[in-house]
């Protein structure tokens, strides 16, 4: 945890810096080095398991199913500044919102759905490389995000009463962690373009019970298209 603040405090600073040195040229009319923009990513939303152990208990619904990847959706809607170092180096920062939904399926038999939801407060942190024109970039760094809610939707079959899942719901929904650290990847050509983050942490507090992977930590992974508004 240390080296994460330390890393990210340093980020801080070269930006910071970096931040100073552009407005500055901007103002003085040097060249536009300060750009702004609107940002949407639209993709997957899956995790990979880090374990692989015997479960031990049989009827957890968190994660006991097999992700829908069909209908499974991560969408993140930034507003980004970025700063050009020189005309080919770019650093982009910004705020957005992400939101996630993970559907399920291979229901157990007492329900008929399972979707959980979680949304987030992110701040990327990318280092481009870009062409004169600006068209072509490739980008890469890390993206911080905070947890703000979690929410779980279901419905139980006709034959199952609310003591099967009730205590599960609210496992899942209290077994988040509050931040989590992303590697950030972006191929994008004008508008629009492709991205893909990969966790660096795990999301979820304690292990889960998984029916197809015992029990195990949760490393969520995005992919997907990218498009400035």
């Amino acid at each position: 945890m240390k080296k994460v603040i330390i890393t990210i405090l340093a980020l801080a600073l070269t930006i910071g810096a970096t931040a100073q040195t552009c407005i500055t040229d901007t103002l003085n009319n040097k060249r536009k080095v300060v750009h702004f923009n609107t940002h949407m990513n639209i993709g997957t939303a899956e995790y990979t398991y880090s374990k692989w152990v015997e479960n031990d208990v049989d009827d957890l619904v968190f994660s006991l199913t097999k992700l829908d990847r069909g209908l499974s959706r991560s969408i993140a809607l930034q507003e980004k500044i970025q700063f050009d170092v020189t005309k080919a180096i770019c650093i982009e920062t910004g705020v957005g919102i992400e939101i996630n939904r993970y559907v399920y399926k291979d229901m157990p038999s007492f329900l008929e759905s399972y979707k959980f939801y979680t949304s987030y407060v992110q701040v990327p942190v990318l280092f481009t490389l870009q062409t004169d024109s600006r068209y072509w970039r490739v980008s890469l760094g890390a993206t911080f995000s905070h947890n703000l809610m979690n929410r779980v939707e279901y419905s139980l079959a006709s034959n199952a009463s609310d003591s099967y899942t009730m205590g599960t719901v609210y496992d899942a929904e209290n077994n988040m962690q509050k931040n989590k650290l992303e590697l950030s990847a972006r191929l994008s050509y004008r508008a629009i373009g492709l991205f893909a983050n990969y966790g660096l942490t795990k999301i979820n507090k304690e292990s889960i019970n998984s029916k197809y992977h015992g029990k195990t930590n949760l490393t969520p992974f995005s992919v997907g298209i990218s498009i400035n508004l």
